[in-house]
């Protein structure tokens, strides 16, 4: 979807958790996220990337995902709660699970996920790849590598399940980079307010 030089230069500047651990922020929550660190503090952003996230939260991106998904009156979300540049580096794991449906600040409630993954020369053997579970936990109903330039959007539900729930097997100085984006309306879909719901895998 996007010119790959702006998402080149917008990579450069994501601080990296080799060298600049101390410019990002991280939450590992054992067996369920780890290894992951987020980059989301709006005043630090650098030019290309404040220019991409400014875009994903225009009038004419908001106007193509009504198209897209039906859903009208989509709000971006200005603070970038849970989202923003999100890394994760060998090892590293996100449990299976649905998302946080009420913005904490705003109090809309949570519509779509927009992922754009930044991982040049990414190889299959790494995995990482993103996977959207249906409700019955069965299997996943897709399986999406992380490849540069590659952007998914989902519906944001109470049985959206996805993550990627198998540690990275990539090389100790290689990360996978994402930009993750959040859209809200004011309409109340849901009857009851949550934080994240992790699910268990079935046996293999």
């Amino acid at each position: 979807m996007f010119r790959p030089e702006l998402l080149r230069a917008v990579s450069a500047e994501i601080p990296s958790p080799f060298t600049e651990r101390d410019r990002l922020g991280s939450r590992d929550v054992p067996g369920f996220q780890e290894r992951k660190f987020f980059f989301r503090d709006a005043a630090a952003l650098g030019p290309q990337s404040t220019f991409l996230i400014a875009s994903l939260s225009s009038t004419p991106f908001l106007t193509y995902l009504t198209a897209l998904t039906g859903i009208a009156g989509l709000i971006p979300d200005p603070y970038l709660d849970g989202a923003g540049f999100h890394q994760i580096i060998r090892g590293g794991k996100l449990i299976v699970h649905a998302d946080f449906n009420v913005h904490p600040i705003m109090h809309a409630y949570r519509r779509l996920n927009l992922l754009l993954y930044l991982n040049p020369n990414w190889r299959a053997e790494w995995g990482g790849d993103l996977e959207l579970w249906p409700p019955e936990m069965r299997a996943p109903g897709a399986v999406i590598a992380p490849l540069f330039n590659r952007t998914v959007i989902f519906n944001t539900t109470d049985t959206s399940y996805h993550g990627h729930p198998h540690p990275l097997d990539c090389p100790p100085d290689v990360v996978r980079r994402s930009l993750a984006l959040y859209y809200y309306t004011v309409e109340r879909l849901r009857p009851d307010e949550h934080s994240t719901l992790w699910q268990e895998l079935p046996e293999p």
